[in-house]
């Protein structure tokens, strides 16, 4: 008999216990364990350190259990991390809004761009740059989105399906 068969029979013994499809079964252990990578996330961890630091087999799977268990395993953890994330969300919003507000001047080849014939004070105007604050704008929105994704602000899409049955006949099909 090979050497192979006792590691293999207390692995199978050690390994978490599963459902009759196959999917691993929660315990209060493994959610102890979500609720640490999940408040190790918050602080900034990346997926590989919780991994090592949690023994998970990979950042692949922190990801996996971070994202099933959000809202259903450890809601005080999922809570907190939401608050975090709401707070970068904030921080970047701000920043964004900085550069949406500030002044933007067109620029070619290094050089500031004049508006042609305008004068204030007896200097050229220069020529504003929207681009920067449609941008910012565009970035605002994004974090919007965001938001109301990790609050679960938005309704869900409401599909409607109409199924009609439809006779067709064909003459001279019976020849065929």
């Amino acid at each position: 008999m090979s050497d192979d068969a006792e590691p293999t029979a207390a692995a199978s013994a050690d390994a978490p216990p599963r459902d009759g499809y196959g999917r691993f079964n929660e315990n209060p252990d493994t959610q102890d364990r979500d609720a640490a990578a999940f408040r190790l996330r918050a602080k900034g961890a990346t997926y590989d350190e919780i991994a090592v630091a949690l023994g998970y087999a990979d950042r692949g799977h922190v990801h996996k259990q971070l994202s099933r268990h959000l809202a259903s395993i450890v809601p005080p953890a999922a809570e907190e991390y939401r608050q975090i994330m709401d707070a970068q969300l904030d921080e970047l919003y701000r920043r964004a809004l900085a550069v949406m507000d500030a002044e933007h001047f067109t620029v070619s080849n290094g050089q500031i761009v004049y508006a042609p014939g305008t004068e204030f004070a007896g200097q050229p105007v220069p020529l504003d740059d929207d681009a920067p604050v449609l941008q910012a704008m565009d970035r605002m929105l994004k974090i919007q989105a965001r938001r109301a994704a990790l609050w679960g602000l938005d309704a869900p899409t409401q599909s409607r399906l109409q199924v009609q049955n439809v006779r067709v006949t064909v003459d001279g099909a019976d020849d065929v």
